[in-house]
């Protein structure tokens, strides 16, 4: 019997999970044919097994959501293009956010091993894998902080309300999968979430190994490798948790990051209650070295400093002027704020960069910068410079 083609109207409730530009990216990474595109309208798309231009059917994907019957126009392209795949419309949207986002697999291993969790016990582990992520932020934006609570910058803000997601549960004992997206506008460079990530993997191995490592009094831990440990604290006195095993699975858009764990890393009861106690230090830590802690009785942790994110930052001039400050800093005093997908970010600028940008504003024009996001006094700024082939028109000038 065969299967019912999908109805746009399924896709109702899910098309708006998933931006144009991502299934672009989708099409190319899977090696599907443009045939023809209009820059900021539309594209075709022709099935990659088609080997004449004269076979495969072509698909008509919409890009300005300004234009007629946007919305039934890119419902019928979901619909075609999960029956292509013979998907049904929840199918479709995995199998295109698989390609560009990371996945953090926690799986709870409980004494019961029956079919159901205590809630308390899932709460828990889902609270624990939020925050380490979010502690992985602030070290990926600021790696020399010296505390982990409290301001975020907007970078950070952005990435974990816009980034970082719940996937469907997994079969196989309770395993919860959280996202976080890469997002394709990052240049050639690493992506915030993929830094994130890799870090994140990077550190949960290190500490992972402290119960095996030798000590020695009076040496270093990273004092991001400390706060993801007591992070992990409050799972080794869940009662009926037995275990916690914690992989990750790469977006395949970026490749695979070097000198990250190629296996599953498993946190017994016992070892994270062995990691918690080495994570306390018998007295109050100290600070003296930026994003080091001192803590009597662990080991040297040598760990690779995060490097700040590289991007490709686009958007409107919303606020410009001098700072003095900078020239404290051997920098030109003018700057701009550019309103971005990642948040405002600060700028400093050279004064024919400044007039290039507020010349921008003037005639309603985006502004592209590329260059080093980094947290600075707070506030999400990129070090870089000003991409003037880069620019286009906005559908609206900004203060208008």
């Amino acid at each position: 019997m065969s299967r019912k083609k999908v109805s746009p109207s399924d896709f109702r409730s899910l098309a708006p999970s998933v931006p144009a530009a991502q299934i672009s990216g989708f099409l190319e990474y899977s090696g599907w044919d443009l045939v023809e595109q209009r820059d900021g309208l539309l594209e075709y798309w022709r099935d990659p097994v088609a080997h004449r231009p004269e076979e495969g059917h072509v698909y008509f994907l919409p890009l300005n959501s300004t234009m007629r019957d946007y919305d039934r126009r890119f419902r019928e392209f979901l619909a075609e293009l999960a029956d292509h795949f013979g998907d049904t419309p929840s199918q479709l949207i995995r199998r295109i956010n698989e390609i560009s986002w990371d996945r953090l697999l926690f799986r709870m291993t409980h004494v019961e091993h029956d079919e159901s969790a205590g809630l308390f016990r899932a709460s828990e582990t889902l609270s624990a894998g939020m925050k380490m992520l979010e502690l992985s932020a602030l070290y990926t934006a600021n790696p020399r902080r010296r505390s982990w609570g409290g301001n975020r910058s907007a970078l950070v803000r952005y990435y974990l309300a816009e980034d970082v997601r719940l996937a469907h549960t997994e079969r196989g004992s309770f395993v919860f999968p959280i996202l976080s997206r890469i997002r394709q506008d990052s240049g050639p460079d690493t992506p915030f979430g993929r830094e994130v990530v890799t870090n994140l993997s990077r550190a949960l191995e290190r500490i992972s190994q402290w119960p095996e490592e030798e000590r020695a009094p009076g040496e270093e831990t990273l004092a991001f490798d400390a706060a993801l440990a007591r992070a992990l604290s409050p799972l080794g006195h869940l009662g009926q948790l037995e275990s916690l095993t914690i992989s990750f699975q790469w977006a395949p858009v970026h490749g695979l990051p070097q000198h990250v764990p190629r296996h599953s890393l498993d946190f017994s009861t016992p070892r994270i209650q062995a990691i918690s106690t080495l994570a306390q230090s018998p007295s109050m830590p100290s600070f003296d070295i930026p994003g080091i802690v001192h803590a009597p009785g662990r080991r040297t942790v040598t760990a690779t400093r995060a490097v700040p994110s590289r991007s490709r930052v686009s958007g409107p001039v919303i606020a410009w002027g001098m700072d003095d400050r900078n020239r404290e800093r051997g920098e030109s005093s003018t700057f701009v704020f550019l309103r971005t997908s990642f948040g405002d970010v600060r700028m400093t600028v050279s004064e024919e960069e400044y007039d290039f940008a507020l010349q921008a504003r003037e005639d309603g024009r985006a502004v592209t910068a590329v260059g080093r996001l980094v947290e600075r006094d707070g506030v999400s700024t990129l070090v870089g410079h000003i991409d003037r082939g880069g620019s286009k028109f906005l559908s609206k000038s900004p203060g208008s």
